[in-house]
């Protein structure tokens, strides 16, 4: 099956890519492109371009000849001139529907808007141009129905990675200081979860039962828009309105303003139609089609908001200051373990279990996450404004009767684990995967026959973590020192190289293949314990190795966001890989470090990356750029 996609390199199109190369089924992917679009992000090996524009008809028809089913995702959004949207929205739909003309197999899914569902004769007059230039663009679609195969998606507000529309214009609302709500979006909001509309999008594509149907593309919410400004400002450190008024007046004044723009110019009005629409939105229609696809979106507002915030903060956020550039990695760098099993829901299960007074209190014992003066682990003044209850030691922790310990991150002290399960602790098991299986080798490897070679720093936390675990007879190594480590202790036994996790695979294999060069006649072996982080195509140490010099260009410098003086293994990797790049790497610990490093500097193009492990810098610096792109005070 052969899909096309334009506006591919906008939120939904980029966000609908990554879910379709998820997929198991035999797809294709052609991407429709104007010649300016950026198109770094998108995966160019696993796509088809097609170079054009939607003004162009040849282009158009070369890129619709060959496929089954063609998205229509292209659109005008942030446009205030009317001409504009109407030549992209309706002229640039009717001239893809024409297109199709040339090839009536294939199947045309259009992206609508639910703003069309909710235009009624008595509000056109209301209407912002977007909005009527949506609602002319669904009239040609309706009339090539009778000649084309065709399914009109109506989304909500889309919300989530990649969201270039929603989350800014709410944080551009509550940066400006706009104090009222309107009444009407108080619940029903009209949202969707952009994960949750994409797999609509693919329900459509793989039955046919969708042809010549229409689908709202919003789950039932009970929350109201209301309630998602107010948590996008509580996520955001911002104050946010609490005071709903009625919809009328805000309606006449906003509609004053727009016609004082177009007849004496000047600039735009802070106070829009859309702004006024956006404050009092409501959803009137939930979705008339989970009928015959079997859509079933899984999200509900929660943690979607403080989601959909970090990933606005840190995808393509792209700050001019000083005529500096600072451009971000696609994928923001959190060890996935970490961001989906600790940060999203270990966390928030302990903070929520622990403000039930009835229940054992849940701990984290300092000493098994931090090592070397903090330098090592996790940042504990990160952990400290959390909440999350921390004991120093263990025995610091209260009476196995009042409380719950909790072992995540780089596993626990490994004795002091067997005192605490014999003293009757209940622990909650959750280290890392892949540094746990470094401790199920130490475990389970014959000391009697092999002599274990353990590539890890020194200072590194399960060097102390798991030190009842060592053999006396172990080689501790580095990579500056490891052949005359090797050379000085080995004791004739097999040498078992055991490399931590984080570490490079050339790394290990350099260290393997000098063992099996001096000790050629032993039965040496070494086992890969690399994590996803190293290693999944999600990886940030794999999408810098593959960033191409377009990407690159002009980029001398790397900002690397981490805890002031860490040595974290994670950390040094992803300086090695970025030096491995060409770049000079500066660690940058802090806002104020952030902003005298761009003091001096100019008209430069910088790469921003962020560490593995949380830190108290990454937020002050994400919404200090944040700032500077939306062009409020810093």
């Amino acid at each position: 099956m052969k899909l096309g996609i334009t506006g591919a390199t906008g939120g939904l199109g980029k966000r609908f890519i990554e879910v379709l190369l998820q997929k198991n089924s035999p797809i294709e992917i052609k991407v429709f492109v104007r010649t300016t679009s950026n198109i770094s992000s998108l995966n160019q090996e696993k796509v088809e371009f097609v170079f054009g524009s939607l003004q162009d008809q040849k282009s158009l028809e070369t890129f619709v000849q060959d496929l089954d089913i063609c998205y229509h995702f292209a659109s005008c959004v942030n446009s205030d001139h009317k001409q504009e949207l109407m030549e992209t929205n309706v002229q640039g739909t009717q001239n893809l529907c024409e297109a199709l003309l040339q090839n009536p197999k294939c199947h045309f899914i259009y992206c609508s808007s639910i703003v069309v569902k909710n235009l009624k004769p008595l509000n056109r007059v209301f209407a912002s141009n977007y909005t009527l230039s949506k609602y002319y663009a669904e009239k040609v679609v309706k009339k090539y129905s009778l000649k084309i195969k065709t399914t009109i998606v109506h989304p909500g507000y889309i919300y989530g990675k990649y969201d270039q529309n929603m989350l800014p214009t709410v944080i551009k609302l509550l940066h400006a200081k706009v104090n009222f709500l309107l009444k009407g979006g108080q619940k029903l909001a009209p949202l969707v979860y952009i994960d949750d509309l994409c797999e609509l999008f693919w329900l459509c594509a793989i039955n046919e039962k969708s042809i010549h149907q229409e689908y709202i593309g919003i789950p039932k919410n009970e929350f109201g828009i209301h309630h998602f400004i107010q948590e996008v400002g509580k996520e955001m450190h911002l104050a946010y309105p609490k005071k709903v008024y009625p919809k009328l007046p805000f309606m006449l004044a906003a509609k004053f303003l727009e016609i004082r723009f177009k007849l004496f110019g000047g600039s735009q009005a802070k106070l829009t139609m859309r702004v006024v629409n956006g404050l009092s939105a409501k959803a009137k229609y939930t979705d008339n089609g989970q009928n015959n696809l079997d859509w079933h979106p899984k999200t509900v507002l929660g943690k979607r908001v403080k989601e959909a915030v970090e990933s606005y903060l840190y995808s393509n956020l792209v700050m001019k200051n000083s005529g500096n550039e600072i451009i971000s990695l696609r994928n923001d760098g959190r060890c996935k373990w970490l961001e989906n099993k600790v940060l999203k829901k270990l966390l928030p299960d302990i903070l929520e279990n622990n403000r039930d007074q009835q229940k054992k209190k849940i701990y984290v014992i300092e000493d098994w996450i931090s090592n070397d003066g903090g330098k090592v682990g996790v940042d504990l003044d990160w952990l400290h404004k959390l909440g999350v209850p921390i004991a120093k030691k263990i025995e610091d922790l209260p009476s196995p009767t009042e409380c719950v310990v909790v072992n995540t991150g780089y596993d626990s002290i490994f004795n002091e684990e067997r005192v605490l399960r014999k003293r009757g602790f209940e622990l909650i098991d959750a280290p890392c995967p892949f540094v746990r299986k470094v401790r199920d080798h130490l475990l389970q490897i014959d000391k009697s026959k092999y002599q274990i070679v353990l590539l890890c720093e020194p200072k590194h936390i399960i060097i102390k973590n798991y030190s009842s675990l060592f053999p006396d007879d172990m080689i501790l190594v580095q990579m500056g020192n490891y052949q005359e480590k090797i050379l000085e202790q080995q004791n004739g036994k097999p040498l078992f190289l055991l490399p931590y996790v984080t570490f490079l695979p050339k790394h290990v294999f350099s260290i393997y293949d000098f063992i099996c060069a001096e000790f050629p006649t032993r039965e040496n072996i070494y086992v890969e314990t690399k994590c996803m982080w190293v290693s999944s195509r999600l990886s940030p140490i794999e999408e810098i190795n593959t960033m191409t010099d377009r990407e690159l260009k002009d980029v001398k410098d790397s900002l690397l966001v981490t805890t002031a003086g860490s040595t974290n293994k994670s950390v040094i990797s992803l300086t090695e890989t970025l030096e491995m790049k060409g770049l000079h790497v500066i660690t940058i610990g802090s806002l104020d470090s952030f902003k005298e490093y761009l003091e001096t500097r100019s008209k430069n193009r910088i790469l921003l990356v962020k560490s593995p492990i949380p830190n108290n810098a990454e937020k002050p610096i994400l919404e200090y750029m944040l700032k500077m792109k939306l062009g409020v005070g810093v």
